[in-house]
């Protein structure tokens, strides 16, 4: 008896039909990572519509991302293992492998060393095992270093796996990832997009900012930022750097190059919106980081993604009050309450991190003059943003 070609051609396409859905893992639609998706389905540098982009739709975003880092797509897993506070999976190997879930995000300058030390202090929150700052997500997951002497490096784009190897080491416990929280230090994640036009070129802004990437991808984390009076923060900015890459930096060219970068940051404003110049990477020149002061931009596109995942603290309230903010912060975090008497006796022992450098010091203060003309600059960027905290602490003791 010969078959009844349709019945078979039905058969064929139900047997296809159920192989694939075998490929998809089921999701709540209204989860973080979004509904339906699945394993290795996106092709990079497919086409992605003015909507998806428009609404950040998780789809568009992981498009995105998987042109941008090819290999993230096959490092990592449809989901975490659901019994770690981190982002963790077996590899192929069956080795653990595992994501910080906290990240210190920015800004640079702003009291960041001397936070993530007093954080790290606490039992249950660990540092990478490569430092603080590995810089992976903004920079060299995309082979870029980061600016040196004024100049952008570019080596090959850092494998997931190599980035991996800088959090955990060799050190694969289970124990000690299944219930202590990983942090990320890289104070880049905060602001930093350099160059995102190269690979955007027709657009006015990135369709893929560091927010949604890490919202995309790791969507339980923790983000805190700690901002600083950002006129104080650009002049601390200045020196530190000057000294690192001997630019022979005075107040005088200080405040040369402060009129020549608001003026430059002003006359954006003329033909574009102010988040299109905060993240244009025409802004800042390496002495003069101007528009990172500006942080009501990258606040808000953080607080869109994380909202009450994000702990933002001022360097000048932290400074003062220190017990009370790290307990909010561990609280915050996820970890239990420290011992006060040993958090008081830890910092009474303990200096602050990444103080000026005592030739940093012999420069003196900027002039009258220049910090007149930054509090002018950035008075307006701050009043908005403590409108938008609803926390007057953030316009940093100014009205």
């Amino acid at each position: 008896m010969v078959p009844n070609k349709k019945l078979m051609l039905l058969l064929v396409t139900v047997t296809v039909v159920l192989y694939l859905l075998t490929r998809y893992q089921s999701r709540d639609p209204h989860h973080p990572r979004g509904g339906i998706w699945p394993k290795g389905a996106v092709i990079p540098g497919s086409y992605i519509s003015g909507s998806e982009l428009l609404h950040g739709s998780e789809p568009a975003m992981r498009r995105l991302i998987y042109k941008e880092s090819p290999d993230l797509e096959a490092a990592l897993p449809v989901s975490f293992l659901s019994n770690y506070v981190n982002p963790c999976w077996y590899n192929p190997s069956a080795k653990l492998r595992c994501l910080p879930r906290v990240f210190l995000a920015g800004m640079p300058k702003c009291g960041s060393t001397d936070l993530f030390s007093k954080l790290t202090w606490h039992p249950n929150i660990i540092p990478p095992f490569g430092g603080k700052e590995n810089h992976y997500w903004a920079r060299t997951r995309l082979g870029r270093s980061g600016a040196h002497a004024g100049n952008e490096i570019h080596r090959s784009p850092l494998p997931l796996g190599a980035y991996v190897a800088m959090v955990m080491g060799n050190n694969a416990d289970e124990e000690r990832y299944r219930n202590k929280f990983l942090i990320d230090g890289s104070q880049s994640l905060a602001w930093d997009h350099k160059e995102w036009e190269h690979s955007y070129p027709n657009q006015t802004f990135p369709p893929l900012t560091n927010a949604q990437l890490i919202k995309t991808l790791l969507p339980d984390s923790k983000i805190i930022l700690i901002l600083r009076d950002p006129t104080d923060r650009l002049y601390s900015d200045y020196l530190y750097f000057g000294t690192m890459f001997r630019f022979n930096n005075s107040v005088e060219q200080f405040h040369g190059l402060v009129k020549q970068e608001i003026d430059a940051f002003n006359s954006c404003l003329g033909s574009h919106t102010l988040d299109e110049c905060c993240y244009s990477s025409d802004r800042d020149s390496i002495k003069v980081r101007l528009s990172i002061g500006i942080y009501v931009c990258f606040v808000k596109d953080w607080y869109a993604n994380f909202k009450e995942n994000l702990a933002v603290v001022s360097l000048e309230d932290y400074s003062q009050h220190k017990v009370s903010t790290l307990s909010k912060l561990y609280k915050f975090i996820g970890v239990e309450d420290p011992n006060i008497g040993e958090l008081k006796a830890f910092l009474y022992q303990s200096k602050s991190k990444n103080s000026r450098y005592k030739v940093d010091k012999l420069k003196g203060n900027m002039h009258p003059e220049t910090r007149k003309l930054l509090d002018s600059f950035y008075g307006p960027y701050n009043r908005e943003l403590a409108n938008f905290l609803k926390d007057t602490r953030f316009l940093f003791n100014k009205t």
